[in-house]
């Protein structure tokens, strides 16, 4: 219900429509489960009747539900995920009538996180609409917490133009997306040349993207960064 107290708060014309990812157990209740649901856990605190039931009531405030489920596959969870994607308004054609999505991690020995494939310093010169960035670094391998100089050289620099007041943006994301940083050179000027001072926090891999302006045109270049502490 609070998806549809939200949606009906929206006062545009475009449609609406609610995902549900769920792996078609709902525990909050106080019912039996049924046969294979819950075992390891308590077998009389289901609540599926509800889910199902309103699941169709958002549907009949004018809000259908996709219906996607997670860790399924000819799970006991999959009868509620069927009867929710009925009620929802948009059933897959077969059985089940939910979406499935299975999610697995029999198998793995070492963390998950070790086997994502992470992206490789790139710090190689960059061209854009109507213009090349090059970068270089002091140290030229950074070190957490520490002082790092990032020296851009433009070319060509006929028609450099500050871009929002400045004369150039930087944004910082790490990898896992916890770390943010937004700069502005510390010295830059038509010149084409800048320099920015930046402090990466912590251990992890940079991206790096830069927009510029010359001649009425926004450029934008990105580079890639790990930084690793000191052995």
């Amino acid at each position: 219900m609070n998806a549809a107290a939200y949606l009906k708060t929206l006062n545009d014309s475009n449609p609406k429509f609610i995902l549900l990812a769920t792996d078609g157990v709902p525990t909050c209740g106080t019912a039996a489960c049924a046969a294979g649901v819950n075992d390891s856990g308590m077998p009389n605190q289901c609540d599926d009747a509800n889910a199902i039931a309103m699941v169709k009531t958002v549907h009949d405030m004018g809000y259908p539900t996709f219906v996607l489920g997670i860790g399924t596959s000819k799970a006991p969870g999959d009868g509620t995920l069927s009867q929710m994607a009925v009620n929802g308004g948009y059933p897959r054609n077969g059985t089940p009538q939910l979406v499935p999505k299975i999610i697995s991690t029999q198998g793995f020995r070492s963390p998950i996180d070790e086997t994502i494939v992470l992206p490789k310093r790139d710090i190689a010169p960059k061209e854009s609409v109507n213009l090349r960035a090059s970068l270089s670094l002091e140290p030229s391998v950074p070190i957490p917490a520490k002082k790092t100089l990032l020296f851009i050289d433009l070319d060509p620099v006929d028609g450099l133009e500050l871009y929002l007041g400045a004369w150039a943006h930087m944004l910082i994301e790490s990898h896992d997306l916890i770390d943010t940083i937004h700069a502005h050179p510390s010295a830059a000027d038509s010149s084409g040349k800048m320099q920015f001072d930046i402090f990466f926090p912590r251990e992890a891999i940079y991206r790096i993207w830069i927009q510029f302006q010359r001649q009425g045109k926004v450029n934008t270049v990105a580079f890639t960064l790990p930084v690793k502490a000191l052995a």
